[in-house]
């Protein structure tokens, strides 16, 4: 079977030993595409070169609320000539979104999330979506907004806000908390989800999946993730399999 990650941080310090072979592994276990979506404006160049490098690579260039503290407004200027000066060699607008689990202003992340699903708009790509306890805000902001591609990224919330996104043609990012037999809600959500809403993933190098805690997640390990949602679901295998690979492809335009 082949695979998508359809959202991995490749490019961070905890593959710098070992990336070229983490791709080899995952090639090896199936996975013929990764997702890279940027998280500051630090790793957009650096992403570029690493899609340069390695053919499996996927980019998608955005700014995560996570470290809006340290980034000015004039980030988005920036971002949005990056934009256009590689619009065909990026998937996507992200990973963007909002957190209101971390101290960063709520104000400024809503600001420059509805300023990426600008760009989102402007240059008709889909968006990489990082939610956390911020489901209703999300779901308003996108609703106002033209965007209706994208994915809500390692989705842990339930069946109805799942729903609420799917509404609106947001996809859901299915990775390891599914693998957790206490996440309840979430396996819940995902079994009852259309199968045309969900995607695979791994948050890697974190989100590591039941039984690896504490240790670095990696892209080879989607066939997993994979494994435990024919598990929970009720299609055939080869079905579900053959569904989630084309949603993922459709919506990142991925031959």
């Amino acid at each position: 079977m082949k695979f998508i990650d359809s959202h991995c941080h490749l490019d961070l310090d905890a593959f710098d030993g070992d990336r070229g072979q983490v791709i080899d592994r995952s090639s090896a276990a199936g996975v013929e595409r990764i997702v890279v979506p940027a998280t500051t404006p630090e790793s957009w160049e650096r992403l570029l070169k690493l899609a340069e490098t390695f053919s499996a690579l996927r980019i998608a260039f955005g700014i995560h609320p996570y470290f809006l503290d340290d980034i000015p407004e004039s980030a988005l200027t920036e971002l949005r000539r990056m934009i256009a000066g590689h619009r065909a060699r990026i998937v996507a607008i992200g990973e963007t979104g909002l957190d209101k689990m971390i101290e960063v202003d709520f104000e400024k992340q809503q600001f420059f999330f509805a300023k990426q699903l600008e760009m989102a708009e402007e240059f008709g790509l889909p968006v990489i979506i990082h939610s956390r306890r911020a489901h209703d805000r999300v779901v308003a902001m996108v609703r106002r907004s033209s965007v209706r591609r994208g994915v809500v990224h390692g989705f842990a919330g339930s069946y109805q806000q799942g729903a609420a996104f799917w509404k609106l043609g947001l996809r859901l990012g299915v990775g390891g908390v599914i693998t957790y037999e206490r996440a309840r809600k979430t396996r819940n959500a995902v079994a009852q989800m259309p199968v045309e809403a969900l995607l695979l993933e791994t948050d890697a190098p974190d989100m590591p999946l039941s039984g690896r805690q504490g240790e670095r997640n990696s892209p080879e390990f989607v066939p997993e993730v994979f494994s435990c949602l024919v598990g929970i679901r009720r299609e055939e295998p080869d079905l579900l399999h053959s569904q989630i690979l084309e949603n993922t492809r459709q919506l990142f335009s991925l031959a």
